[in-house]
């Protein structure tokens, strides 16, 4: 498991607009759920796909005058960390319709 959330973190920092904040371990809160931990960072959103781990991301915007033209896009991930965890994270719960 613990793998798993390493590899989606670095799915994240690779991925356009979605990036992980340096930080360290002090930033990441774990509360115990149960037989599941939910993890939390200040100002995080999440990430909720049925049955998945419920992960925590940060969105950057970057905003340029009209007229800019943006050649390339490199995204590069540092410092990535391994995180044990006593328990599995907390899955997202189905989707509920409104009607």
């Amino acid at each position: 498991m613990q793998r798993k959330l390493a590899f989606l973190l670095t799915i994240f920092l690779i991925s356009g607009g979605i990036y992980f904040v340096k930080g360290n371990n002090n930033d990441l809160l774990t509360i115990d759920n149960g037989n599941y931990c939910i993890l939390q960072l200040e100002n995080a959103l999440y990430m909720y796909s049925e049955g998945y781990p419920i992960l925590p991301y940060y969105v950057k915007t970057y905003t340029y005058p009209a007229g800019t033209k943006i050649n390339e896009i490199n995204v590069e991930a540092k410092k990535i960390e391994e995180i044990k965890l006593e328990k599995k994270i907390q899955p997202a719960p189905p989707a509920i319709p409104l009607n």
